[in-house]
């Protein structure tokens, strides 16, 4: 029962961070032009980045990614090491990693998408550098975030 209950659950949650349904935001997403919609993400697996392209597809909009100065390594990324540079942002409420290059004409765009992975059930800390560094008024920000489903193996799923 508790395998039959994970799985539901798993399946409900999968589609809820694949579903995207751009209608309920009205006048932020105007279909007939798009030239004024952003597509912006920050991506280290690629996950977050499919979603975007997705996003970018559908609406025809433009797209930019959020690039680190200093990339992310898979042992920065490594949740299972309390001193992986992930875990140490995400635990540092002051930590804003730099962001290498800048969005050109942002005054341009009336909507933007902003889409990122969950770190710790939050946004990583480069989303808050992001945030912080351009002037947002007049602007509609839709975020979307994506997330990893993770279930341990179960013992008949072991070949010892």
């Amino acid at each position: 029962m508790k395998k039959m209950t994970m799985i539901i659950l798993s399946i409900i949650l999968s589609l809820g961070c694949i579903v995207f349904n751009p209608i309920p935001y009205g006048n932020a997403v105007n279909a007939a032009d798009n030239s004024n919609i952003l597509v912006v993400y920050f991506s280290c697996t690629g996950t977050t980045e499919g979603a975007a392209k997705n996003i970018q597809n559908t609406l025809g909009a433009d797209i930019y990614k959020i690039e680190p100065s200093e990339p992310y390594s898979s042992e920065d990324l490594n949740y299972n090491n309390n001193s992986s540079r992930a875990n140490i942002e995400q635990s540092d409420s002051n930590a804003r990693p730099s962001i290498s290059g800048s969005i050109e004409n942002l005054n341009k765009y009336d909507a933007i998408f902003l889409g990122y992975p969950i770190w710790h059930g939050k946004a990583p800390k480069i989303i808050y550098t992001f945030l912080e560094s351009y002037n947002f008024s007049d602007k509609t920000i839709i975020p979307f975030c994506t997330c990893l489903l993770y279930t341990s193996p179960s013992p008949r799923d072991s070949t010892s």
